[in-house]
């Protein structure tokens, strides 16, 4: 397993005397810094056409060069002259967090030496995931209502006993130190928070509890077996299950096998019934009077080809 990267790698790609590189390899991690040098190096294509400087505002014209080939583009760039934060028409850093060509072309103009604090993320920094770094923050070691500084505090917690349990338990003489020390250091937390906030807690041990009984268990009660009311039934894969070993039949063949029964005008036993039965003396006039149109039909066409 290779080892991370170290910031003489990084300096190793930068240029000599180009700061704001430099400066980058310092803080950006390997990912980051990749972008931010291919940006930087693109940083030629755009140039400050304008710039009006206020007492409590910069603004930056900007304006696509005309070697540059595609589409024209303008941007607006404004800062602040003391603390340089600042905002870009683009709205990347708002965005994605990472600073657009606009604004590093102001920051070249200006002759900036390192990137501004404010455009540097605490996630982009290296080691961002190695250590929460808690205790840095001036806002996690109060007792403020802070409920972000609570949930950093309690994941940093969490990881430390962790990582201390995961070396402890291999050898039973550091398991039983282990032990003894994270019972002294429950009483002395107990003891930290019964006097700073004056009342008394009592905290039974998990050892003395009792083990519950099943009567005291949870149930747990699991949804209902689905029951398919409609439509043949299917296996796993959705097919259909047959208990016999006939095919299935189509829908055709089921309308046209009909069951036989008997036909009142006729008394036999087929398939019709009284209105559609042959011998019904209402379809024989049918076939009469068709029988009569077809035969005029004919007529006038042999006429015709007489």
């Amino acid at each position: 397993m290779t080892s991370s990267p170290q910031p003489q790698i990084f300096e190793s790609l930068c240029k000599e005397g180009d700061w704001m590189l430099n400066h980058a390899a310092d803080v950006y991690t390997r990912a980051l810094f990749n972008k931010f040098k291919f940006d930087w190096a693109s940083i030629w294509q755009f140039k400050i056409e304008k710039e009006e400087r206020n007492p409590d505002l910069w603004c930056f014209h900007l304006k696509t060069r005309d070697k540059v080939k595609g589409y024209k583009q303008q941007f607006v760039v404004q800062l602040n002259p003391e603390t340089y934060v600042g905002t870009c028409e683009c709205k990347k850093w708002e965005f994605s967090g990472m600073i657009c060509m606009h604004i590093m072309k102001v920051f070249d103009h200006l002759d900036l030496e390192e990137i501004p604090e404010h455009f540097i993320l605490g996630r982009w920094r290296k080691k961002a995931n190695v250590s929460f770094r808690v205790m840095d923050q001036p806002h996690s070691t109060g007792d403020g209502d802070n409920e972000h500084a609570e949930v950093l505090r309690l994941n940093h917690l969490c990881k430390e006993m962790t990582q201390l349990a995961c070396r402890s338990a291999p050898h039973e003489d550091a398991y039983l130190l282990c032990v003894e020390g994270v019972k002294e250091l429950s009483q002395k937390v107990d003891a930290l928070i019964t006097s700073k906030s004056g009342v008394t807690k009592v905290v039974a041990n998990v050892n003395d509890q009792p083990e519950p009984s099943n009567a005291d268990m949870p149930q747990i009660i699991l949804d209902p077996l689905l029951s398919q009311t409609k439509g043949r039934k299917r296996d796993a894969r959705g097919k259909e299950v047959t208990n016999s070993s006939t095919r299935i039949k189509s829908g055709l063949e089921l309308a046209t096998n009909k069951r036989k029964r008997n036909c009142r005008c006729c008394g036999k036993l087929v398939a019709h019934d009284t209105r559609t039965c042959p011998q019904n003396p209402k379809n024989l006039q049918k076939n009469k009077e068709g029988d009569g149109a077809s035969d005029d039909d004919t007529n006038e066409d042999e006429d015709d080809i007489s």
